[in-house]
């Protein structure tokens, strides 16, 4: 596919079309449509399967909230834990390709709920001095000897806080903690959310949604061409939709980071997406996310 201005147009039409006679599908479709027909053709110059993805360790696999919009709340999965052995395992992969990316200690999990996570933060900035750190929690669990901890890092953390309380009290608290933190390099981010939000369908891993899996097939995402997802025992999976870890792309206890991102299922699933077609992945075929973001500028 390649951008063309008339194209767009005629794209931009249909979609006022649909918006002037309430067709709220019809404006969803067209707008996916049209941003697809934007970004691949940026996607295709702009990949380079030699550079290195954001590296998303799901850590442990259990949150302690219950938020409507996630499978966590209707089919809770078994708690595990990646050991440490094997988190300085992942470290030693990424010092081998001297990792300067962003590495992302959580997926669909809280991170704090990890006995260890502290002990792994410091663990990674020393070992990656070019990364960036990011924890991206629901708040409830950090305690202000935790922001104070992590902002005598050598090298600075991104902390993301998601509240989800009513009157977001989390992050008012945790505002006026980090505070006392101001002169570190800390990097902090207060959102204001809702539990009650209406996300995807996490590729079918989240029923009730009314939107025509059709509307999608067409429809490309990027998480593969910018993310690699890893589960506590280091299995490789597809990304933050497959919330059961079905689609296994590799293991890093017997292969490098590069190999299991260079791998023929993943270059299948990139293919299929710069049709673009979901139909030909089993998991993005029941799937109706919505990600448009080109690989640098992935969390």
């Amino acid at each position: 596919m390649t951008y063309h201005p008339v194209r767009f147009a005629y794209l931009r039409f249909r979609r006022k079309l649909c918006y002037l006679t309430g067709n709220a599908l019809g404006v969803e479709y067209w707008s996916n449509v049209m941003m697809t027909h934007r970004i691949l053709p940026t996607l295709r110059d702009r990949f380079d399967v030699t550079v290195s993805p954001t590296m998303n360790l799901e850590i442990n696999t259990d949150c302690n909230y219950r938020c409507r919009f996630c499978p966590q709340s209707r089919h809770p999965r078994s708690p595990e834990y990646i050991m440490r052995e094997d988190y300085q395992l992942v470290l030693r992969k990424l010092q081998d390709i001297d990792y300067s990316g962003k590495l992302v200690l959580s997926v669909n999990n809280e991170p704090f709920l990890h006995p260890l996570l502290l002990d792994f933060c410091k663990l990674a900035a020393a070992a990656l001095p070019r990364a960036r750190l990011v924890l991206i929690s629901n708040g409830s669990l950090v305690k202000k000897d935790h922001l104070v901890f992590l902002a005598t890092l050598a090298y600075p953390v991104h902390l993301l806080i998601d509240d989800y309380t009513a009157g977001h009290v989390i992050n008012q608290r945790l505002r006026e903690w980090s505070k006392e933190c101001a002169g570190a390099q800390m990097v902090y981010e207060f959102k204001d959310r809702s539990s009650g939000e209406v996300l995807s369908n996490r590729a079918g891993n989240q029923p009730g949604f009314a939107v025509p899996l059709r509307q999608y097939r067409r429809v490309t995402c990027t998480w593969p061409f910018g993310g690699l997802f890893v589960r506590p025992d280091l299995k490789v999976f597809l990304c933050c939709s497959d919330f059961r870890h079905e689609m296994i792309l590799g293991d890093l206890k017997r292969q490098s980071i590069m190999d299991v991102w260079r791998g023929t299922t993943f270059e299948e699933v990139r293919k299929a997406l710069l049709v673009p077609d979901r139909q030909r992945v089993s998991l993005c075929a029941r799937c109706d996310a919505e990600w448009f973001c080109l690989p640098e500028n992935m969390i």
